[in-house]
């Protein structure tokens, strides 16, 4: 916050924790609208000093832009079981009949 509101000039870990914050959503709950319009300058500018966090925030936009385009998760009871024992040595087959239920 206190590289938001001032002109210092933040250390690369600050620009990285500020524009993971801001890409994850995260200043959106710290800061209320008036707080984030009066920094929203501030926020630009320093989420766009170093590489670091360039590649942050594309990558946390393309993470979320992949997930909201995925297909729905599909519930557990209907994921098909398949016959016979996985491709393992004996300690899958231990974990194996641990976990088997009579419907599989």
């Amino acid at each position: 916050m206190r590289v938001l509101f001032s002109d210092d000039i933040p250390d690369p870990r600050d620009t990285v924790i500020i524009c993971m914050a801001d890409a994850g959503g995260v200043l959106d709950y710290l800061l209320s609208r008036e707080e984030r319009a009066e920094v929203q300058r501030r926020i630009d500018l320093v989420t766009k000093l170093d590489l670091i966090s360039q590649a942050v925030t594309r990558t946390v936009r393309e993470a979320e832009s992949a997930a909201s385009t995925a297909p729905p998760a599909r519930p557990a009871h209907e994921i098909p079981c398949a016959a016979g024992l996985p491709l393992a040595g004996p300690a899958t087959l231990s974990i194996w009949r641990a976990t088997q239920k009579p419907s599989c």
